[in-house]
């Protein structure tokens, strides 16, 4: 066992890289390759800003589980009784992992619940699936019982400011139109389950944030951290068809023996062209909430001179780049 600052984050750091080749792998479904490159470059733009490795907080170990229901969701057609085993076990390890989970479980149980009353898919299962909800409930119930009694903590326009932070557009404003590109698409595609799915927790999850705020004062408007790898993934697949739209259109004023080269071509500039204005800066701006407590301690320290006491390593050429940050 070890307490050094790099061994506590591999785990985070574990379930980080497996929520992006989730990501990844659901936008390639529905966006194809192209989809998939966008996502994972910008979701990697996003890794030092999530409180999962600077916070250890637990983001991306139940948005790995949020992302897996979604792949499950995707081209789903049919519901077996293995389905549902899979999906109760990945909606408990994520409530396992944030509270703010059951919310999502409820957009699931009645995404699922539609399905079945279409006729689309077996309602047995689908009724197991709502059962193993209601006991997830039951359990959120008692920690939003617990938090009613909290002062509190965070006014509204202050909550509404963090959840803004927390997404790509607090990164950098460039991602505005990607990002509205994919709302579009969401609700385009509603008609299909996973889309559906996606859309409604983008709803749902910010909402419940709120109403939370208000009446049991257990979060901050950072727990949105949770579906920006889901607002990433649509933004991703509606720019790529975009891109795809817009080559396929500028290549047919070619020659026809080249307009396969000519739309690769066009393409990729495109792409290219996306990636570098919307990662643009990326070196730059803020760390996130909460990140500013190495600054805080490089700053104070200079004023006296008290022992630190660490088993890092790290810290002295740390604090040497935070002064030098801050000019000091």
């Amino acid at each position: 066992f070890s307490l050094d600052p790099w061994v506590l984050r591999l785990v985070p750091l574990a379930f980080l890289c497996a929520e992006t080749v989730i990501m990844m792998l659901a936008a390639s479904r529905d966006g194809g390759n192209l989809a998939s490159a966008l996502a994972g470059t910008w979701f990697v733009c996003e890794v030092r800003r999530r409180h999962g490795l600077y916070d250890l907080s637990d983001w991306d170990i139940a948005g790995t589980f949020l992302m897996a229901l979604l792949l499950m969701l995707q081209r789903r057609d049919t519901l077996a009784w293995r389905d549902a085993l899979v999906l109760s076990t990945l909606m408990a390890c994520a409530v396992m992992s944030s509270w703010l989970m059951i919310v999502v479980a409820g957009v699931l149980v009645g995404c699922l619940g539609i399905e079945a009353l279409r006729g689309r898919i077996k309602a047995a299962p689908t009724a197991a699936v709502g059962v193993a909800f209601a006991l997830l409930a039951a359990l959120a119930l008692s920690v939003f019982a617990v938090g009613s009694q909290q002062p509190l903590s965070v006014a509204v326009d202050e909550l509404w400011g963090q959840m803004y932070a927390e997404t790509p557009l607090g990164r950098s404003l460039m991602m505005a139109l990607p990002v509205a590109l994919g709302i579009v698409w969401l609700a385009k595609s509603c008609g299909r389950l996973g889309p559906r799915f996606a859309a409604l927790s983008l709803i749902a999850v910010p909402a419940a944030i709120y109403v939370a705020q208000q009446r049991s004062h257990v979060n901050g408007g950072y727990y949105i951290g949770l579906v920006p790898p889901m607002l990433l993934y649509a933004a991703s697949v509606a720019t790529a068809q975009v891109i795809e739209a817009l080559a396929d259109r500028a290549a047919q004023v070619g020659v026809s023996r080249a307009v396969p080269y000519v739309a690769a071509a066009i393409r990729g500039a495109l792409a290219l062209a996306v990636a570098v204005v919307t990662v643009r800066s990326l070196g730059t701006g803020e760390m996130g909430v909460g990140a500013e407590q190495l600054t805080i301690l490089a700053h104070d320290m200079r004023a006296d001179r008290l022992p630190i006491f660490t088993n890092s390593r790290d810290l002295v050429p740390l604090l040497a780049f935070e002064r030098a940050r801050a000019g000091e």
